[in-house]
């Protein structure tokens, strides 16, 4: 017997001896090493019921997505070119290591702050937010010269491409700059 067969029938074992009256339905997951089973069970009239369906190919598209996922997340932490985003709200929620190197502020210190009134200049705050609200609503721009504030209080001069992040449905979750360092002053 292959070995999922094996566990199909304890399985079945299981809820034939714990059969009691208006026994809830329940879900079991059987995988073999090769295939995968999502099986659910039901007791209809002193019989234990059982439907399968193999979904092997979707557990293996899973598992490619979650390595391809991983290894984009990967190349943004560890891109050479600075990378920070913003939700809709103009919170942080992106900051690479790049990004904390030429700010000082470390990706904990930055995630969920504002970022236009947190680490832009006093001068260019308004401009800033012009161009991440057009970058919200699809309207993105490139090579916008930017001035972030460090840590230290220092200026940091940029050069910002300010793109839109969209989910899977293609609605707009926030915004996404790459920047390049013109220069320190």
């Amino acid at each position: 017997m292959q070995p999922h067969a094996e566990m199909l029938t304890t399985i079945l074992l299981e809820v034939r001896e714990s059969y009691r009256t208006n026994h809830d339905a329940k879900y079991k997951s059987c995988r073999s090493p090769q295939s995968s089973f999502y099986v659910h069970f039901a007791i209809i009239c002193s019989t234990v019921v059982g439907v399968a369906q193999d979904v092997t190919e979707a557990v293996k598209k899973d598992r490619a997505v979650a390595v391809m996922a991983n290894e984009l997340r990967q190349l943004v932490d560890t891109a050479n070119a600075p990378i920070f985003g913003i939700d809709v709200k103009g919170n942080v929620n992106e900051w690479n290591l790049k990004t904390a190197e030429i700010t000082g502020f470390q990706k904990d210190e930055a995630l969920g702050k504002h970022l236009v009134s947190t680490f832009i200049v006093p001068k260019l705050r308004e401009s800033v937010k012009g161009i991440l609200d057009n970058a919200l609503q699809g309207k993105e721009t490139s090579n916008y010269e930017l001035e972030i504030r460090t840590k230290t209080n220092e200026f940091r001069y940029l050069l910002v491409n300010a793109t839109t992040r969209r989910n899977a449905e293609n609605s707009i979750i926030g915004g996404k700059e790459d920047m390049a360092l013109l220069w320190k002053i």
